[in-house]
């Protein structure tokens, strides 16, 4: 197992828990690399389980992280004489850099002379 560092964008997140109740969070997510055409922005599908799903979860869509793991490669045959790679990133540890579920609250500063005519 190698394993990688990736900086990811979620795009879709869905949620199960398996039969002793840890949760799993899968999907898709985005990622860049370079080719010979300059930056290229790529999906690959992801699954973590446990503290890392939750992570996720709480993240939110559209959230940005650094995300420590490995590539799975599944071969499946398809039948018609060549058998198709499928790859999904693996997801061990999550660290959010932005996320999507950001509120903003504003505080009201009481002037000076609105608290002395009290």
């Amino acid at each position: 197992m190698i394993n990688a560092t990736f900086t990811i964008k979620t795009q879709s997140i869905n949620e199960t828990h398996d039969g002793q109740g840890v949760k799993i969070a899968y999907g898709e997510c985005k990622f860049s690399h370079y080719s010979k055409d300059g930056v290229v922005e790529d999906i690959i599908s992801y699954r973590a389980k446990g503290s890392t799903a939750v992570s996720i979860a709480e993240a939110g869509v559209n959230s940005c992280g650094v995300v420590i793991g490995y590539l799975d490669l599944e071969v499946k045959d398809t039948g018609k004489g060549y058998k198709s790679k499928l790859c999904t990133l693996v997801i061990r540890n999550f660290i959010p850099t932005t996320t999507a579920n950001t509120t903003l609250a504003t505080t009201a500063i009481p002037n000076k002379s609105d608290v002395e005519d009290k």
